[in-house]
């Protein structure tokens, strides 16, 4: 990955992480590095301020699943050698996706002065998930967004990449995050 990719992936999550408010019970729920594949470490994102939007219900919408810190949750983020960041948050509550079914594509500019466009393709329903593509012009990121519910607890996963996360990936994240929160 290059290092302006790397720098694109960053300041996606970045954008996407307050610092967490951690419940003890749903610590319990998280997935931990041994969870994922080999090669992946505790990562503690760097913050930055949120992006402005032309469509600011999509940008909101995905703030409030990964960025706002919604107590009671906990989270936890990973990053491999090669540059994929896996984020993962767990809450009591419902599932709002809110608008991003029907979101397409929206501009995002960041304090900095950099801009993308940001592009929400649903994937499946049950469980919700959707590829989100933030295209800055001469790179791109790739968040596959998952949002699973088991009770009255919610998790959130979100993997990012620089040309999208392969599906043995996300299968194995996902399938893991279920089970941990059906527990």
């Amino acid at each position: 990955m290059t290092r302006l990719a790397w720098l694109a992936a960053l300041s996606l999550l970045a954008a996407c992480t307050e610092a967490p408010t951690a419940s003890p019970e749903l610590n319990t729920h998280l997935l931990t590095a041994g969870d994922l594949p080999q090669g992946f470490a505790d990562y503690t994102p760097p913050q930055t301020d949120r992006p402005k939007s032309d469509r600011p219900e999509c940008e909101e919408a995905l703030n409030r699943l990964e960025i706002e810190v919604v107590p009671p949750e906990a989270r936890a983020a990973f990053i491999s050698a090669d540059g994929t960041i896996v984020q993962h948050v767990v809450r009591r509550g419902i599932a709002d996706i809110g608008p991003l079914d029907q979101c397409g594509s929206f501009s995002l500019t960041y304090p900095d002065g950099m801009t993308a466009t940001e592009t929400v393709e649903v994937r499946s329903i049950d469980p919700w998930s959707a590829e989100i593509v933030a295209d800055f012009g001469a790179l791109s990121t790739r968040n596959r967004l998952t949002v699973i519910t088991a009770g009255d607890r919610v998790a959130i996963v979100s993997i990012v990449t620089p040309d999208g996360a392969e599906d043995s990936l996300v299968d194995t994240v996902v399938g893991k995050a279920r089970a941990k929160l059906s527990r």
